[in-house]
């Protein structure tokens, strides 16, 4: 489900698969299909957006090990002192985020190395997904 985002256009609060969408929307896209419908925050922000969404992810999702990650993990990245930054797994070190550039940026696959490494904060697994 995660690489199904590759490509598509990043926009604060897009929602839609191949059209535009947050960091936030495949989170949220995993999280309906089991059933967590409207359980996400509808805005994230940087201030109390990301309070909530953290309130959700412990709410809905069991934090695991940082080195326990695998497809599918929900990893929670901070740059700064305050989560603001979600991606999902798609094996122990690559994962599919919305990567913003000045220039418009889109969804990514990429490995987690380098300052996005350094960022990782949590990780969260979302139920019926333990291994």
């Amino acid at each position: 489900m995660a690489r199904g985002w590759i490509g598509t256009p990043v926009k604060h609060q897009g929602r839609l698969r191949g059209i535009c969408g947050d960091c936030v929307a495949p989170i949220d896209e995993i999280a309906r299909a089991i059933g967590l419908v409207g359980e996400l925050p509808a805005t994230y922000g940087r201030s109390v957006g990301e309070r909530e969404l953290l309130k959700v992810l412990h709410k809905y999702c069991r934090r695991i090990d940082v080195s326990a990650r695998d497809a599918a993990d929900v990893g929670l990245f901070a740059w700064g002192d305050h989560p603001t930054h979600v991606g999902l797994f798609t094996g122990f070190n690559t994962l599919v985020h919305a990567h913003a550039d000045p220039d418009g940026g889109q969804f990514v696959e990429v490995p987690l190395s380098g300052a996005l490494a350094r960022t990782l904060r949590a990780v969260f697994r979302y139920p019926g997904f333990e291994s």
